[in-house]
């Protein structure tokens, strides 16, 4: 009987616990951002032209800036070739799309969106042409 009370408390200190951060995602490194809900990077090429999306979004309106950064790998690193920004005050959500021309190589999307003071870096998979 003990043993049931015990996990029973437990329990309910666990729901407690778990129930004071509903608004929050997930970081990489296990933290919880409060304001970035969420942020996509993604890249398209169709012949020798990319289209380059960044999308972010928050849990309540806020001030959020986009950085789209379209990079080629030149010898196993990541150059930035070309930079765009994008910034938007009181909302909930932001989206950049670009569209380049490209030579031949491997290319990907990077974004950095800053959301509410929540720096987020998200890279897309890389596409070759």
């Amino acid at each position: 009987m003990k043993r049931n009370g015990i996990l029973f408390l437990l329990g309910c200190i666990m729901a407690i616990l778990l129930s004071g951060n509903v608004n929050a995602s997930v970081k990489p490194n296990g933290m919880m951002y409060v304001n970035t809900k969420y942020v996509n990077a993604k890249i398209t090429l169709d012949g020798n032209s990319v289209k380059g999306t960044v999308e972010a979004e928050a849990y309540s309106r806020c001030s959020i800036s986009i950085t789209m950064k379209l990079q080629k790998k030149v010898s196993g690193s990541w150059n930035t070739i070309n930079t765009w920004t994008l910034s938007g005050a009181n909302v909930l959500s932001l989206s950049l799309s670009k569209t380049s021309s490209i030579s031949h190589g491997t290319y990907r999307i990077q974004g950095i969106v800053n959301t509410g003071g929540e720096v987020v870096t998200k890279n897309s998979t890389s596409k070759t042409y």
